[in-house]
């Protein structure tokens, strides 16, 4: 299913600074669990094989989110809209144009 649907700019800011939130939270998350994964190894060190394979299942289901993000992300940068100058142009060149200025 497509949405059309008209955004403005601060808008799309504000998605992407949650989108960005959202990163930092799975890499937050991910050293919380390898932390632990490392405590549980060092208390029980027969069951090593399976605390690095519960960590290395969760670390992937958080990498394909982080993908799912970056992914959303590129479709962000490369919506387009009209400038002033009534042209269609991509957010990213909005974004390089602002920074230019």
């Amino acid at each position: 299913m497509k949405i059309k649907s008209e955004l403005y700019i601060q808008e799309l800011n504000a998605i992407l600074h949650g989108l960005n939130l959202q990163v930092e939270d799975c890499v937050k998350t991910l050293k919380r669990e390898k932390r632990k994964a490392q405590i549980a190894v060092f208390l029980t060190p027969w069951l090593s094989r399976e605390i690095w394979t519960t960590l290395a299942v969760k670390g992937d289901i958080l990498m394909k989110y982080v993908n799912t993000l970056s992914e959303l992300r590129e479709k962000i940068m490369q919506a387009e809209g009209i400038d002033d100058d009534m042209k269609c142009i991509t957010f990213q060149q909005m974004c390089e144009k602002a920074q230019q200025d």
